[in-house]
């Protein structure tokens, strides 16, 4: 049996570099729903995540959120646009109250200049991140709605999980809202494929958190989900 691939997962922490950055900037505090940067806009600063979560996202043509990475403690956002004086694509929200680290374009692109070292650590976080992108548009392409839906279970569950009573309680606030903004699709199907779950003893709730029964019977049905695809990838 081959090895296991880790894919790059959209939720993004343990950046590379960001225990060095953290010197090299301000220490700042923002309130949740906090915007950092609005599309077409060229950041000045970069951020380091020292705790809570910001989100990245637009808007559909609807009005609906699309989420497109989760940003938690220790990663670094933004860094890639500063230095090249690129525009964003997206929002940059905080949904969490936020300490952060904020550092400037000349701070970051001195210490890269000194310390080839540390560039090649934020030039492999900012890799990380591209493949992470890449990564989210494969699934969406490959693989219906119901493997995406038990796919982000699973790196929930990877991130957040903790053993209860034989099972993975997801120790984390977990909507169907937010599941439905991440993978961009309609609540109603969220809501819908979810109960199916529930059903078929895959995953059920406890006090309003995700719970998931076993990580390999949940794998399994993704696996028949996908049928002869995820053969041909491992």
């Amino acid at each position: 049996m081959g090895k296991t691939i880790e894919y790059p997962s959209r939720l993004i922490s343990n950046s590379g570099g960001a225990g060095r950055m953290e010197a090299l900037g301000e220490p700042i505090s923002v309130p949740k729903n906090h915007i950092f940067i609005f599309p077409g806009v060229v950041p000045e600063h970069c951020y380091v995540l020292k705790s809570g979560r910001v989100i990245t996202f637009e808007y559909t043509s609807d009005g609906a959120e699309r989420v497109y990475m989760v940003h938690e403690p220790s990663a670094v956002f933004l860094e890639g646009n500063m230095i090249a004086r690129e525009a964003v694509y997206a929002y940059f929200r905080a949904t969490l109250p936020c300490e952060l680290i904020r550092v400037t374009r000349d701070a970051l692109c001195n210490a890269i200049s000194k310390d080839p070292a540390f560039a090649f650590e934020v030039i492999k976080f900012i890799d990380y991140k591209f493949n992470a992108a890449m990564e989210i548009i494969r699934q969406t392409r490959c693989f219906n709605v119901e493997w995406n839906i038990c796919n982000l279970f699973l790196v929930f569950a990877n991130r957040y999980g903790v053993p209860y009573d034989g099972k993975l309680l997801i120790a984390e606030k977990v909507s169907q809202q937010m599941i439905s903004n991440m993978l961009g699709i309609n609540r109603i199907t969220a809501v819908r494929i979810i109960q199916r779950l529930k059903a078929q003893r895959l995953i059920e709730q406890i006090n309003g958190q995700y719970c998931i029964r076993g990580k390999e019977q949940l794998q399994k049905h993704m696996d028949s989900l996908a049928g002869p695809v995820v053969n041909l990838m491992k």
